[in-house]
């Protein structure tokens, strides 16, 4: 998420009617915090920002993001706070919103021992998974921190035992 939005600003900032002094007035501190089932949410560190860009900028979004192979049918925007910018690429919020259901934790082990009868063994099964994790939560999410990456396999390692 993090690279599409990388993208993203770089194709901002060369068009002509955003480039320079506006881009860096208005996308600067700007985040793509989600990008789920056709909505797109973009942070800004304040509601003036977002109602700016939503007036002047939203078409050229929505046309960085097709060019960038995404088409959002929403784009919303949400005020950010400093804190919140700086830790988002660093650390996994420790209370999600939604948490996992034991049904969903049982559908996973259940999809990770189905796909067993291609592999060695368990462990082979439990090392896949964590690669996929890994690399989701390192190009995905911008994660980089090892011992939260860590946590998040010591987890799911329980959640398939």
């Amino acid at each position: 998420m993090n690279e599409l939005w990388k993208n993203i600003l770089a194709e901002l900032e060369m068009d002509p009617k955003i480039q320079g002094a506006n881009f860096k007035t208005w996308f600067a501190d700007t985040q793509l915090l989600s990008l789920e089932n056709d909505h797109a949410v973009i942070g800004a560190k304040n509601s003036f920002i977002t109602n700016t860009i939503k007036k002047k900028y939203l078409e050229h979004i929505k046309k960085a993001f097709r060019n960038n192979g995404k088409n959002p049918e929403i784009i919303s925007f949400e005020v950010i706070s400093t804190k919140k910018r700086k830790k988002q690429t660093e650390e996994i919020p420790a209370h999600s919103s939604k948490k996992p259901s034991v049904e969903d934790c049982v559908t996973l082990k259940e999809e990770v021992n189905n796909g067993a009868n291609n592999s060695n063994s368990k462990a082979d099964d439990f090392a896949e998974v964590a690669r996929m994790v890994v690399k989701i939560l390192k190009n995905d999410y911008g994660i980089q921190d090892e011992a939260k990456i860590m946590q998040v396999i010591k987890i799911i390692r329980e959640v398939l035992k």
